[in-house]
């Protein structure tokens, strides 16, 4: 029934936090949480209601924000028109739906297969049949939509005016509800793949991902080519394969019960929770669970190619020299934060840091130490950790002595073991960031929301990803990297 549904704990904000937070599972099994925004409103030109009588003209005066426009293979829409002056006043209302499934779920027949069908499914709906329906209604009125598929989670998201947030929802919501899929829509967002794929391919960091990849297990999911193209999409695997394959990985994946949604929006929390269900309740749950990568902890990259030095011609003119090596996944572990105490250690860049001496040495410029937080570098299967360096042209020309200083410092950290004091004031930077940090865009928040749902238990929602919870030298000692291949 749409009013049946589940009332969650409520996220730990910050006290200066001033929205309100609920969250519900609803009876399908998908999770929303609705973010109440409270704030003042600077200007009394919107009333929030959801009327769609504005005329064109009107509409004509909007602004698009600058996002990737799904119909013209995600690039910049150059045709934005104007909004107005008390329209930019007000904060866009703002919606997020993550689902349990990414790039590590792709048969390996056909590599790239969960980007594709991200793509896909914004390609209309029984109810709104129109390849472009969605794009279009959302750039008339003053928003933005956008989507990205990771190794576990797909994300898709949008902000538009609020008083057009109810209509938006519905025809967001039907791509997840009855999505057309249809065989003659994928020639052109085949080529909307290709075209990303060629925007990335004369990056340096994902050429050095990609690398990463090749150097696992030939059987396990992350040796494999996450992006897809048209010679994975196209040329190796025929339509209609590709179509039958496309509509099989939906209806195993996008199940509601894997599914959150974050709604952000200047209006009552009664409405967005009114909203939610009428328009998500419609998502069909197949209580299949997720897939298990469970065989592959631990040893993913217990390969004899992992363990080796390899050389890659940049791009640009740089020398950097990455060291990376992957731990166990530490998910679960987030209260200890143990990845980010390494990390922290390894980049300092004060009076006695590793940076320190190698700067002294005239070998590197600068260095890093940790990972982007990206499900490719942090997932259920592996954590990784790369320390990465600027080198100088004499820093090159003694790579072995900078690779022996790094490994010195780590066991220097080993033999002084997990300080209390450190962690404590670490604890503390961050405890007093997350309580003035400035409010970011709501579909910037929404997005962020809406993958963290997978990860976190829901008071955990807000801080889990951020706070210092526990000291636990024994975690830290177990997941030091000196203890890794």
């Amino acid at each position: 029934m749409r009013n049946t549904f589940e009332v969650l704990a409520s996220p730990v904000k910050s006290p200066n936090d001033k929205k309100e937070y609920k969250v519900i599972k609803l009876q399908n099994g998908l999770v929303a949480c609705l973010i109440a925004d409270t704030a003042p409103v600077k200007c009394d030109d919107f009333s929030g209601s959801e009327d769609e009588s504005g005329s064109d003209n009107e509409e004509s005066k909007l602004k698009v924000e600058s996002e990737v426009d799904f119909a013209k293979n995600k690039n910049e829409a150059d045709d934005a028109p104007m909004k107005k002056v008390s329209d930019v006043e007000q904060k866009m209302a703002a919606a997020a739906l993550c689902v349990n499934v990414g790039s590590l779920s792709d048969p390996k027949d056909i590599p790239g297969l969960a980007h594709f069908l991200e793509h896909m499914v914004f390609m209309g709906s029984e109810k709104y049949p129109g390849e472009n329906d969605f794009n279009s209604f959302i750039k008339k009125r003053g928003g933005s939509d956008n989507a990205s598929t990771d190794y576990e989670t797909t994300v898709f998201y949008f902000d538009c005016l609020k008083k057009h947030l109810f209509k938006a929802l519905d025809r967001f919501a039907q791509f997840f509800i009855a999505p057309l899929m249809r065989e003659s829509s994928m020639t052109r967002e085949r080529e909307a793949v290709e075209s990303e794929f060629q925007i990335i391919l004369p990056n340096d960091s994902y050429r050095e991902a990609q690398l990463l990849c090749s150097l696992a297990k030939p059987d396990s999911p992350v040796n494999s080519f996450l992006w897809g193209n048209l010679i994975t999409l196209r040329d190796n695997v025929t339509d209609e394969k590709l179509h039958a394959d496309l509509h099989d990985f939906r209806k195993r994946h996008y199940s509601a019960h894997r599914m959150t949604v974050a709604i952000q929006a200047q209006l009552p929390m009664e409405k967005l929770q009114g909203f939610v269900l009428d328009c998500f309740s419609g998502i069909s749950n197949n209580n299949q669970p997720p897939d298990d990568f469970k065989k592959y902890e631990n040893s993913v990259f217990d390969t004899p190619q992992f363990s080796k030095l390899y050389y890659i011609k940049p791009q640009l003119d740089v020398c950097q020299l990455y060291l990376t090596w992957y731990l166990p996944s530490l998910l679960k572990k987030y209260k200890t934060k143990a990845f980010s105490y390494v990390a922290w250690l390894i980049g300092d860049e004060g009076k006695g840091s590793l940076l320190s001496h190698l700067k002294k040495k005239l070998w590197a410029l600068a260095l890093s130490a940790g990972n982007s937080r990206t499900g490719m570098e942090h997932n259920s299967i592996y954590h990784q950790f790369s320390v990465k360096l600027v080198l100088t042209p004499d820093g090159l020309a003694h790579i072995v002595d900078v690779i022996t200083a790094v490994f010195s410092y780590i066991n220097l950290l080993k033999t002084v073991g997990p300080q209390e004091r450190i962690f404590k004031e670490l604890q503390n930077i961050e405890d007093v960031s997350f309580k003035f940090a400035a409010e970011p865009e709501p579909v910037d928040y929404v997005e962020g929301i809406a993958q963290a749902m997978h990860f976190y238990p829901p008071e955990d929602y807000i801080i889990g990803s951020k706070l210092y919870f526990e000291y636990n030298p024994e975690v830290i000692t177990s997941f030091h990297i000196h203890n890794q291949k």
